[in-house]
């Protein structure tokens, strides 16, 4: 009997340890797309305006913004779903920038501090000097 416990514990801990390790693919494949800014906000003032028409697009592990019309340099990002808020470095040396994101659905929060080498934002909201852009998207439908 104690053998049959160990080996249902073994086999548990092995399925849980595989859907850990598989949590950011799960939220890059969920990540994957084009978003539309529906809302933005800078040091803690309302940036929407800015990012009317702004789009950021999901592609494996890079991301780009566009207007439709000008496109920024796509930039490989980095995941970590065991951090709480999940977390997201862009440029895995973390060289342009710190942040945390949250997907439900077909809504991203991604709140990003924008000084190279700066903090990771703990919250999803800005504050003067902070250097932190928090954006609300939904994902465009195909």
């Amino acid at each position: 009997m104690r053998a049959l416990v160990l080996l249902v514990l073994s086999v548990s801990g092995s399925i849980i340890g595989q859907a850990i390790a598989d949590e950011p693919v799960k939220d890059l494949d969920r990540l994957k797309g084009k978003w539309k800014v529906t809302s933005s906000e800078f040091e803690g003032k309302d940036a929407t305006f800015t990012y009317r028409r702004t789009f950021m697009v999901i592609e494996g592990d890079e991301l780009y913004f566009t207007d439709g019309f000008a496109q920024s340099k796509k930039t490989k990002f980095k995941l970590d779903t065991n951090s709480d808020p999940k977390s997201i470095d862009l440029d895995p040396d973390g060289r342009i920038g710190k942040g945390i994101y949250s997907i439900d659905k077909d809504l991203l929060k991604l709140c990003l501090n924008s000084t190279p080498g700066g903090e990771r934002p703990k919250e999803f909201k800005t504050k003067t000097g902070d250097k932190t852009n928090l954006f609300t998207l939904e994902r465009e439908k195909p």
